[in-house]
């Protein structure tokens, strides 16, 4: 878009100027995660794998927790679970995805609690949570905080753990 076309819609012209700048930026040079870095090849680089592709990242094998079926966390993330599906019916893959992120919701406070009454350490999450850091940014549906660290849910059991590979950098020294 270009500056008059902005003015076109009624923007001053210092807005519309900014705009159009910007405009032509997003053009040139897409934002995006690892936007300092050209090709898989030099993420993988800096985690020293060298390749062109991704096989090579290790495969993660996270520890367990064995949940008792008394816990009362549990117990509550069941009950309500059950009261959601009673409302919504059953979930699928076709189903909305503010559908399907209430239950990822009761799901991720849950497992929050249980941790940290395993760990004795205070977790907290924000929704829709942007990330600016040196290794990645960009807007996560979820941001979980423990003392120093910022993991995403899809990769929450990585908490602690060394980052490996493009798509498990998720979290963030503040």
């Amino acid at each position: 878009m270009t500056k008059e076309k902005f003015r076109s819609y009624d923007l001053k012209g210092g807005p519309a100027m900014r705009l159009a700048k910007e405009v032509q930026t997003l053009k040139e040079k897409p934002k995006r995660a690892f936007s300092l870095y050209l090709s898989l090849s030099e993420v993988l680089a800096k985690y020293n794998l060298v390749s062109e592709r991704t096989e090579i990242i290790p495969l993660f094998i996270p520890q367990t927790y064995e949940i008792k079926e008394d816990n009362k966390h549990f117990v509550l993330c069941m009950a309500d679970i059950n009261l959601r599906l009673q409302s919504y019916g059953t979930l699928v893959m076709t189903s909305l995805k503010s559908m399907r992120n209430e239950y990822v919701s009761t799901i991720l406070h849950t497992a929050l609690r249980i941790a940290e009454d395993a760990t004795n350490k205070k977790f907290s999450m924000k929704p829709e949570y942007e990330i600016i850091g040196d290794e990645s940014c960009g807007w996560v549906d979820y941001a979980i905080k423990v003392s120093f660290l910022f993991c995403h849910p899809r990769t929450l059991l990585l908490c602690g753990a060394v980052p490996m590979g493009p798509h498990l950098l998720t979290y963030h020294k503040l």
